[in-house]
């Protein structure tokens, strides 16, 4: 992650594979970075790990953009 305000970058990683363990994570950060520093988080880019479904939808209601992004082990 990274906030574009300060130029800082948040190392984030989710390595499980499904969906129902994801969710709750991308949740817990999401949160935790409103409430812990007053940061809105906008943008959300990810190789394929949370392109799911049911974790678009909840982005989409927290007014948050979902992007796809090559991961940098294939650059």
């Amino acid at each position: 992650m990274v906030c574009e305000a300060i130029g800082y970058a948040f190392g984030y990683f989710i390595i499980c594979p499904k969906e129902n363990e994801n969710l709750p994570i991308v949740k817990d950060v999401v949160n935790w970075l409103q409430f812990r520093y007053n940061i809105k988080v906008r943008i959300i880019c990810s190789d394929g790990e949370i392109d799911c479904i049911k974790t678009k939808r909840w982005l989409n209601r927290k007014d948050i953009d979902f992007e796809r992004c090559v991961s940098d082990i294939y650059k």
